[in-house]
């Protein structure tokens, strides 16, 4: 069952199976992040299971200690004259990228 719901309010749906959430934590900041999953930790059950489906876009300029900006990464970047993200990203990637932002930022007005 799929249902409207404010991400900073309470879940009305208590104990599921399964919060699933897809495209939504890539386009807050981690204190908005960390709101949105704080709702629904505080209405999981015991059993309950997260499935979050999102993107990181990778750097595509080269940062020195770029593992200490996100938690968990492994860098390897590309040898020169190669991007540093290897030409993973097109521009696409980053056009969609930011119309999640201008749509939540015309949603929130």
């Amino acid at each position: 069952m799929t249902e409207a719901h404010d991400f900073f309010t309470p879940q009305p749906q208590k104990n599921a199976s399964v919060y699933f959430l897809k495209h939504v934590i890539h386009d807050w900041s981690d204190e908005y992040s960390t709101k949105i999953l704080k709702q629904l930790r505080d209405a999981a059950g015991p059993r309950t299971k997260l499935i979050c489906i999102d993107a990181i876009l990778p750097y595509g300029c080269r940062i020195a200690n770029t593992e200490d900006l996100i938690p968990g990464m492994e860098s390897i970047e590309a040898p020169e004259p190669l991007l540093a993200h290897w030409g993973l990203n097109s521009a696409m990637t980053f056009y969609m990228d930011m119309t999640v932002g201008f749509v939540a930022q015309l949603a929130s007005t």
